[in-house]
């Protein structure tokens, strides 16, 4: 009886034993495997923090695949990438380029904006040519305000020279003489240099009665004859230029007035 009292209670310790043991096994795997864990996850932190998991970035890899295409787009001379419009490049520097009306881009004198001068060029770009010519006639403005020939007297012609610069141009002259009591005068008035192919106008006027004394159209040269009766007084005519057709800013004219007395007291 003894002897298997003793027998037993051995066995008793020694399963114990092997229970012990078999949890201790247990908490150290499972202490190992949690060790194991943090620091797994703790190099994870330190690799992202770095910038390199060591995995294949889903951002990065479209970005390289989008700059790839960016990058065919380039190599293939794109709007961005290929050479510029030349119409869209101011050549000449003066501030226009072809799309924005600059009809001659090699020339800086030409584009809009310019003074459009008598030389028959389209020097701002608008269609049409020499409508400021103009600023190049010293008789401007004088459509309204004559120029002033002078006296004219029979051994004394006065003269004048102008330039019509569209056909829509009037130039103005004023002359005067003295007429005695029974002078019989004849005036002589001539428009020459009308420019070839072109039809001007030739009038002589009274300014205080507005009347008309001679109008005429004609080419080359027009050639007006005024006598006088029986007036005493110092008079003054005006000689009218009308551009009728064909005006040319670049050719002169000259008027000429002539005096002569025909029974001079």
């Amino acid at each position: 009886m003894g002897g298997s009292a003793t027998w037993g209670l051995g066995r008793v310790e020694t399963g114990r034993a092997a229970v012990q043991y078999a949890m201790r096994s247990v908490l150290t795997l499972n202490l190992s495997l949690l060790l194991g864990a943090c620091s797994f996850n703790a190099s994870t932190e330190v690799l992202e923090k770095e910038g390199d998991t060591g995995l294949p970035d889903e951002g990065e890899g479209g970005d390289a695949a989008a700059g790839g295409e960016a990058g065919g787009d380039s190599g293939g001379g794109g709007d961005e990438g290929g050479a510029p419009d030349p119409e869209a490049t101011d050549d000449d520097g003066d501030g226009f380029s072809e799309q924005e009306g600059d009809c001659a881009d090699a020339d800086p004198a030409v584009g809009p904006g310019q003074d459009d001068r008598c030389d028959g060029l389209d020097q701002d770009c608008d269609g049409r040519v020499d409508e400021d010519a103009w600023m190049d006639d010293p008789g401007e403005p004088d459509d309204l305000n004559p120029i002033d020939l002078g006296v004219v007297a029979e051994d004394a012609p006065v003269r004048g020279e102008g330039r019509l610069w569209s056909d829509e141009d009037t130039d103005r002259y004023l002359f005067t003489f003295t007429d005695g009591l029974f002078d019989f005068y004849t005036l002589y008035v001539k428009l020459d240099g009308i420019p070839a192919g072109a039809t001007y106008r030739l009038r002589v006027e009274d300014p205080d009665s507005g009347d008309v004394l001679f109008a005429e159209e004609g080419a080359g040269e027009i050639n007006a004859e005024l006598g006088d009766g029986l007036l005493s007084a110092a008079s003054a005519l005006h000689v009218v230029v009308d551009g009728i057709d064909g005006a040319d800013c670049g050719a002169e004219y000259a008027v000429e007035v002539t005096f002569a007395d025909l029974w001079p007291w």
